[in-house]
């Protein structure tokens, strides 16, 4: 956000509660009220994705054309049935890249450093977000 010269972008991040649909209802409205003209709502999970449309159709189903919802973790089922952009982390991928540094570590002992290795993901679905610039 800051890249994007979005003023105060502490205040733009919301927290809900993952297993309460009712957390995520609150903070829809608290959004819409202290962010009236917002375009974009980016979680951190395609499952949160899927309860800010729920809360969405409860409390203002007239503005949830308007707002892009955007995930992360590429929930196939969840992309391909409702169409939105999403972040494909590789985790197969991730897996093994993190058996291999754990075999590693078992057989030559831990290192001296922490083992932090920057692996790539991928954006799905990214056509979607062109029709919202």
């Amino acid at each position: 956000m800051r890249e994007a010269a979005i003023p105060d972008p502490e205040k733009r991040i919301f927290q809900c509660l993952e297993w309460s649909q009712l957390s995520f209802n609150i903070t829809l409205e608290q959004i819409l009220r202290n962010y009236p003209d917002v375009t974009l709502i980016a979680t951190e999970s395609d499952n949160d994705v899927m309860k800010f449309r729920r809360a969405f159709q409860q409390a203002a189903p007239e503005k949830q054309d308007r707002i892009v919802l955007t995930g992360f973790g590429n929930v196939a089922e969840f992309v391909q049935e409702f169409d939105f952009p999403t972040i494909d982390m590789h985790f197969v991928r991730l897996g093994a890249i993190a058996a291999e540094k754990l075999i590693s570590i078992m057989e030559n002992g831990e290192p001296e450093e922490p083992v932090r290795e920057y692996q790539p993901c991928e954006l799905i679905n990214s056509v979607f977000l062109s029709h919202y610039k």
